[in-house]
């Protein structure tokens, strides 16, 4: 992973799961996602956010 490595490959599931991984990050926590049902479930509770995020990123500041 790159200098904003996450402290534990686990705590990359959030931003893999928003997309915001580059190419050989997110290929790595491909990688590690294959045999960690630990991040499997994760990324199961993490998706669908994206719009929810999205909506709260457009919300007006004090909403």
């Amino acid at each position: 992973m790159t200098a904003h490595e996450p402290e534990s490959v686990h705590d990359a599931v959030g931003a893999y799961a928003l997309g915001v991984l580059d190419d050989a990050d997110a290929s790595a926590f491909e990688t590690h996602l294959a045999g960690c049902e630990v991040c499997a479930a994760h990324l199961d509770e993490f998706s669908g956010m994206e719009p929810l995020l999205a909506l709260l990123a457009e919300a007006p500041a004090g909403q």
